[in-house]
């Protein structure tokens, strides 16, 4: 992809310098230069592997329903049942409290 990266940021001059790490900071300080949506727009552009870094914070709220757990007792009726046991049972011990049963 260094190829790629030095059309992008039109630096055909370091192109044969890959391995040169005066060329790498000098491709650093191009991308710091640019704001996340012009990078993304240059990866797509030119077919440079990219991902912008999220928060932790944006990452939450990103997936914040969508992969959470089951409520206490949301899945114990399915669970008893699959196990074997009969709704008159799994009603006793609900009203026993040997159990919690999420409605």
């Amino acid at each position: 992809f260094w190829i790629n990266m030095c059309n992008a940021f039109n630096r055909n001059d370091l192109i044969d310098k890959q391995l040169d790490k005066e060329a790498i900071k000098e491709l650093q300080e191009e991308i710091r230069k640019r704001g996340v949506s012009e990078l993304m727009e240059m990866a797509t552009k030119f077919d440079i592997p990219f991902q912008r870094v999220r928060s932790l914070d944006e990452i939450r709220k990103e997936f914040k329903d969508s992969y959470r757990g089951p409520e206490l007792g949301e899945d114990t009726m399915k669970v008893l049942k699959e196990l074997g046991y009969f709704e008159e049972k799994i009603r006793e011990l609900e009203r026993g409290g040997i159990i919690k049963i999420h409605n």
